[in-house]
Formats: structure tokens, sequence, C-alpha cells
């Protein structure tokens, strides 16, 4: 049994979470004309699932094309004990695969750089309410109690607000 077993619903306590790890390259190239792709899924790669066009969101003005590339499953579980002491090997291997197939060339690459996180997301909502126990004044909160992405940590987080505001700590610590 963990530390907060004593004070959390079994449900929580109890839950078996399977956490996914994940890759993520960010390239910029020199300016190109304007893209009119947002993202692109990559169904049948065995290294990438998906590209974004940062540029197509509108957030920023930038004179380069920037993209950010999320590596398959199964990729980003090969090599997330490999990558931070090869850095640039996996930066150039996955660089070149989204280039071979985008068309994009090495050359206009001004800017690249990698990310990986062990346990970026699970595979299954457990559909979980966040927890607060006003007696310990301990709550939990998680993006994995209501789904698979950083969304679901905000909304988890607001969840566990809300119950505070609503129910206050008996005491201070």
């Amino acid at each position: 049994m963990g530390l907060g077993s004593k004070y959390l619903p079994k449900q929580i306590v109890k839950s078996k979470i399977q956490m996914v790890p994940n890759i993520t390259v960010m390239l910029s190239y020199k300016n190109k004309s304007k893209l009119s792709i947002n993202s692109i899924k990559f169904n049948d790669d065995k290294k990438l699932a998906w590209a974004a066009n940062e540029n197509s969101k509108e957030r920023f003005k930038s004179n380069e094309i920037l993209w950010t590339l999320q590596c398959t499953e199964k990729y980003s579980k090969k090599i997330i004990d490999l990558f931070k002491n090869n850095k640039n090997y996996y930066l150039k291997e996955i660089t070149k695969e989204f280039e071979n197939l985008i068309g994009f060339k090495v050359k206009d690459l001004i800017f690249k750089d990698i990310h990986g996180w062990r346990y970026a997301y699970n595979l299954q909502s457990k559909n979980l309410n966040p927890s607060w126990n006003s007696k310990y004044n301990l709550g939990i909160c998680t993006d994995w109690m209501t789904g698979p992405k950083a969304e679901n940590a905000w909304l988890s987080a607001h969840a566990l607000f809300k119950k505070i505001k609503k129910n206050p700590p008996k005491r201070r610590v």
C-alpha cells in the first residue's frame, strides 16, 4: 500500500494505470510559402504518428515553418531509455523520416530539439473523480483520472478546485 492509501478512496488506490512514453521533436525550417496543412496523421509509419504545423494555429508570427512531431507509441517505447544519451542520432533519424514523408530538405532546417516523457499518457480513461479530504487537507487530481490528454490534467485540477471551494479545509497544517 502507498503513502496515501489510508486517506484516499479505495477506487483511486486500487487503480491500475498503464502509462505510455512519448517522444516529441520540434523543427523549424526556413520560410517557405504558407502551408495549408494543419496536421498530418501517419497511419503506416513505424516512427511517426503525427505532425502538427504550428503556424496554422496563428498564435504567433514567425518567418519560419514550425513543426511538432509525435512519435508512435511503439517507437517511443523503443527509444525512451536511449534518446537522452543519443539526442543527435535520434533527432537526425526522426527528422529524416519526416522529411522523406513530406518532402522537406535538411538544408532548410534551422532548429531541432527532442523531448521525451516516460509517463506521457495513459491508454485508457479511468473515469475517476479527483479526491479531496478536507480533514487532512489532502487532494489528488491528475490527467489519468479522466483521460489520456494534457487537457485532462487541467479538467481534473479544476474539478478538485471546485471540491475544495465547496468543502474548505477543516484545519490549517
